[in-house]
């Protein structure tokens, strides 16, 4: 992943530099955004418990801001975000307690992930003339940290030999955080509302891969265990937001601001 996003970078770097032009007025200002909206998580449904995210939906916002580059359709973004999806405990639980396919998911709750991210790249501005319309497409990369719920459930787990009664284990897993790199790349469509003001519907995805180390307990009413895990997990998450953006400047276009 690393030569990937080095890779990128060199590209989107070489390109945005190579399109500026002295010949042309600036197309793009400097602006500071705000943004709500809801995320979803892409990855498939985990067959095992190797590198799995548990991830299901859950709101999102940032805060974000472009600085523009003289004579260019090309700016440098940066996004501050939270996204909290909710945990999928229904998979998770009968696919960590069930191996042998008998016992049986008696329920349970946890919470949803905290993510929290800060991402820096390039923006570009399309079509390359001023319009009230506009579309935006940026890729940037960036620390994330992200917090793992903990995690209560039960199992209920047959008995005998024709199976007519059951014992019930309480299983808890700690909660625990992990700090990795992530990428995104986004896309984003506006309109200009005024001189300064523009609204704008973003669509982010977010690529990470992160450990969590946690501890889990086992009880029974005659017997307790407890050990510690390690547990990968890959992240694949898109986030759908509402932006307000204030611009710094304004452009000069033969349209007509209402």
């Amino acid at each position: 992943m690393k030569y990937l996003l080095l890779s990128a970078a060199i590209f989107f770097s070489g390109f945005a530099f190579s399109q500026a032009d002295s010949s042309k007025p600036n197309y793009m200002y400097p602006f500071v955004a705000a943004s709500v909206g809801y995320g979803q998580n892409l990855s498939n449904k985990p067959v095992n418990n190797v590198r799995p995210f548990w991830g299901t939906n859950g709101p999102t916002v940032n805060i974000s801001a472009l600085i523009a580059l003289k004579e260019s359709y090309w700016g440098i973004a940066c996004m501050l975000g939270y996204s909290a999806p909710g945990f999928d405990l229904s998979a998770y639980a009968p696919l960590n307690s069930d191996t042998n396919k008998t016992n049986t998911f008696g329920g349970g709750s946890a919470g949803h992930y905290n993510i929290y991210y800060l991402m820096g790249g390039l923006n570009l501005k399309l079509p390359q003339r001023t319009t009230r319309g506009a579309l935006e497409v940026r890729f940037m990369v960036g620390p994330l940290i992200c917090t793992l719920p903990a995690i209560t459930y039960t199992t209920h787990i047959p008995q005998g030999p024709a199976y007519t009664s059951y014992k019930v284990y309480t299983t808890n897993v700690t909660s625990a955080t992990s700090s990795t790199f992530a990428m995104s790349p986004g896309i984003g469509l506006g309109h200009k509302m005024s001189r300064h003001l523009a609204v704008m519907a973003y669509c982010d995805l977010i690529f990470a891969s992160f450990k969590f180390n946690t501890v889990t307990s086992t009880n029974s009413y005659v017997s307790s265990e407890t050990h510690s895990n390690i547990s990968e997990s890959v992240m694949s998450y898109v986030n759908f937001s509402a932006t307000l953006s204030y611009s710094f400047g304004y452009i000069r276009p033969n349209i007509m601001y209402n």
